[in-house]
């Protein structure tokens, strides 16, 4: 079997990790891969190290940061994205894949290319979309996910939060719910043997790892911190990732303005967070809406508890008093208790460190993820032997 797999983005975001694990996955069980990624980055330096081809396609996702004029939305993009589908279509017709999978909801053109091809398509939501990262859709979100539905043979969310924010638009028999996997390097991770932090000159580490954006919520987490070391508690606050410069400046006055200097670090992109994990204490995931939360099963993994915000997937991944706590979204003092709780009690941070890397390590691994995305894909291509390919 040969699958083709249409990728839209070249960074190194969850959604294009996951996607190389699937590859992974695949590939250690005899499955063909070919993917269409749109630049010569992470992408497509993970593929040239795993000897995987690609094509290089610039694509035109149908989802703009603002909304288009609507004679170009009902003329101009309609031909445009019909056109791009057949152009694509071209390209991928010598690999002889027995199916197309889109890695996002923002783009049409792998559908409409399969369709062309007379091949399955699949579409894999990793995200919200409009709730999440503010998308506005050409033809609306709703409309754009019956249209990707009807193009698709099988729509696999990574989340029940996003199938559920879809299921009007998404037939339930053709919704597949498959969580992502999240391996980790061999990095140690904690050890319920190592001894808590205590007393003043040792603080409380959180940590926040991701794009740095407003919807993921890091102003909430400096005014938790703020709220925090205000009620005389020694707590210190680690912000790992990149966004926009005037966003960052923004956080950057703000930790200046609550005098939060001493308290808060900004360390910036990197390509290995699980140090700052395993170091930390807590992590915090303060985003709006987030449609699985990658980050939370690498915290859990190192044996790191999460604090996370009760909205979109990260319910579904954070058992609150069991491998983390959550808080009501946009609430930062109530984060700030959530933070003083396990400050104040750090065999409990422990404990639910301990339990979270247990549940998370067995529940979210490769070999489950293997065996629920070959079945979707037998599924999809009437293969249902597929699923039983060893590991």
């Amino acid at each position: 079997m040969r699958v083709c797999f249409v990728s839209p983005t070249w960074w190194s975001g969850g959604s294009e990790r996951s996607m190389i694990d699937l590859i992974d996955v695949l590939t250690a069980r005899s499955i063909e891969c070919r993917v269409v990624v749109p630049g010569r980055d992470y992408v497509a330096q993970a593929l040239e190290a795993r000897r995987i081809p690609y094509a290089v396609y610039f694509f035109r996702p149908w989802t703009s940061r603002f909304p288009l004029p609507l004679w170009d939305r009902l003329l101009k993009k309609p031909l445009v994205h019909s056109l791009r589908g057949a152009r694509l279509a071209r390209m991928i017709r010598g690999w002889k894949c027995d199916v197309v999978v889109t890695n996002t909801l923002t783009c049409c053109e792998g559908a409409l290319g399969a369709r062309l091809l007379g091949i399955p398509h699949v579409t894999h939501v990793r995200e919200f979309g409009d709730l999440d990262h503010g998308f506005h859709f050409e033809f609306g979100p709703r409309l754009s996910m019956r249209i990707l539905s009807a193009l698709s043979k099988l729509v696999i969310f990574n989340s029940k939060a996003v199938a559920r924010h879809y299921e009007r638009q998404v037939p339930p028999d053709r919704a597949r719910v498959v969580y992502n996997p999240v391996p980790v390097p061999p990095v140690p991770a904690k050890e319920q043997s190592e001894p808590a932090r205590q007393g003043a000159a040792v603080p409380f580490l959180c940590v926040l790892v991701g794009t740095v954006a407003e919807s993921k919520g890091h102003e909430q987490a400096l005014r938790a911190v703020h709220e925090v070391v205000r009620r005389g508690l020694p707590v210190r606050l680690k912000i790992v990732g990149s966004g926009s410069a005037p966003y960052v400046e923004y956080l950057r006055r703000l930790i200046d303005s609550l005098g939060l200097a001493p308290h808060v670090d900004m360390v910036g992109y990197t390509s290995d967070p699980y140090p700052f994990f395993r170091e930390a204490d807590v992590a915090l995931m303060c985003s709006r809406m987030e449609a699985f939360g990658r980050v939370i099963l690498e915290a859990m993994k190192m044996g790191t508890p999460v604090i996370g915000a009760r909205s979109g997937g990260i319910p579904e991944t954070i058992r609150d008093g069991f491998n983390g706590l959550l808080y009501t979204p946009g609430d930062w003092k109530g984060l700030a208790d959530k933070i003083q709780v396990l400050c104040e009690d750090p065999q409990a941070a422990r404990r639910l460190g301990q339990q979270a890397r247990e549940w998370a390590t067995q529940t979210f691994n490769l070999e489950r993820y293997g065996d629920e995305m070959l079945a979707v894909l037998g599924e999809a291509t009437g293969q249902p032997d597929l699923s039983r390919r060893p590991r």
